[in-house]
Formats: C-alpha cells, sequence, structure tokens
C-alpha cells in the first residue's frame, strides 16, 4: 500500500465519518433533507470504501479485537438495532410507498 495513501486513510475515514454523520443528522431531524439526500447516500458508499481501506491497513488490531472478543457485544447490540427496525416492517408485509410500480399508475 502506498505510503501516502497510508498515511491519509485514517483521516479520510473520519472525515467522510463526520459528513455522513452530519447529513445522516440533517436528514433525521427534517433540516435541508432535499439539500443532502444524494451528496449523504454517495458520500456513504465513499465512507464504506474508506472504511475498508482503514481495515486493511490496520487489520492487526482488528485481530486483536476478534481474538479477544472485544468485537463480539457491539456487533451484536448493532444486529438487535437493525433487526428491531427491518424484522417488524418485513412480518407486517408493508411496503415504503416510494418503491410502487409506475405501471399500476
Amino acid at each position: 500500500m502506498n505510503e501516502q495513501f497510508k498515511k491519509y486513510i485514517s483521516a479520510l475515514s473520519a472525515a467522510l465519518f463526520l459528513v455522513v454523520a452530519a447529513s445522516g443528522l440533517a436528514m433525521f431531524f427534517h433540516v435541508g433533507e432535499d439539500l443532502v439526500k444524494e451528496m449523504h447516500q454517495w458520500l456513504a458508499v465513499a465512507f464504506v470504501a474508506a472504511v475498508v481501506l482503514h481495515v486493511y491497513k490496520k487489520w492487526g488490531a482488528m485481530m486483536i479485537y476478534v481474538r479477544r472478543k472485544t468485537i463480539v457485544a457491539p456487533l451484536a447490540l448493532a444486529a438487535i438495532v437493525a433487526a428491531a427496525f427491518i424484522v417488524p416492517v418485513s412480518l407486517s408485509g408493508r411496503q415504503d410507498p416510494r418503491h410502487t410500480d409506475m405501471q399500476s399508475l
């Protein structure tokens, strides 16, 4: 991995996190939603890519989390919270009205 790239990947991850977090909060509180939605989505993709590269760079440290099982509780908590949002909607059969079939109109 290029040394310049290695030098800046953590900072890039942090910067993208701040922008994605701020725009996500803006959307959550319906402040400028129309202004930030597309930016939020695209920068979230860039953030995921930066985090993957950051994890690659810090693979040794990540393995320490795995060996010590430090990662288990955060992963379990994240999975439980995600399931709390996804499972009720999937069981109810509700659909997001924004994704209706345009042919039915």
